[in-house]
């Protein structure tokens, strides 16, 4: 079975570009691109940052929210929340361009979509909850339902990681890292977990 991966997402606030190289060399598979404080300039340069970073060691950058702002810098992809574009028009209109979608256990399936971000798992760090949490339980019955590649998250750290279900893609993680004491060392951890 294929450990699931570690898809990182940029914390809301503070410097971390610097921290990324150690965070790729230590395990993260994936990286995504959400700071909604930034204009969209800033947003531009950052971002072609992290680009830069990124392709030094191989790993996917997803862009939050914006299918511009991806397509614009060359990122590989978007990853769509309830209230964006439509996941299946982007597809549409960028056949090449890799879509996430957010997707709550108990919806109807979103159509359009190369993965799913499912959760919150548990309460999140990042953001105030819209829905219950669901539980590694209610991860494993979407698994059940679709052949699409499952993301877990929210609230997501070491000490919950056991009992992520079989066939899982991996899991997405903002406070479980970047609130950890040692963020380099907590992705060591996970990857462990991971693999356990």
């Amino acid at each position: 079975m294929t450990r699931p991966k570690i898809y990182l997402l940029t914390p809301p606030r503070g410097d971390y570009l610097s921290l990324l190289p150690v965070l790729f060399q230590a395990g993260v598979d994936l990286v995504q691109f959400r700071r909604p404080h930034l204009s969209d300039r800033a947003a531009h340069a950052e971002l072609k940052s992290l680009l830069n970073i990124a392709s030094n060691y191989n790993i996917p950058v997803f862009v939050n929210n914006r299918p511009d702002l991806a397509l614009l810098t060359g990122a590989g992809g978007v990853h769509l929340g309830a209230s964006d574009v439509d996941p299946q028009q982007v597809k549409e209109c960028w056949p090449d361009l890799q879509v996430g979608a957010t997707q709550r256990v108990t919806d109807p399936l979103v159509k359009g979509a190369d993965y799913y971000g499912a959760g919150p798992v548990f309460n999140p760090f990042s953001k105030q909850l819209d829905c219950e949490p669901c539980g590694w339980e209610g991860v494993a019955e979407l698994l059940d339902r679709t052949t699409t590649p499952v993301y877990a998250i929210g609230g997501i750290t070491y000490d919950n990681i056991k009992g992520y279900p079989a066939g899982l893609a991996g899991v997405a993680l903002i406070g479980g890292i970047w609130e950890a004491a040692n963020p380099v060392h907590e992705v060591e951890r996970l990857k462990k977990a991971l693999k356990d």
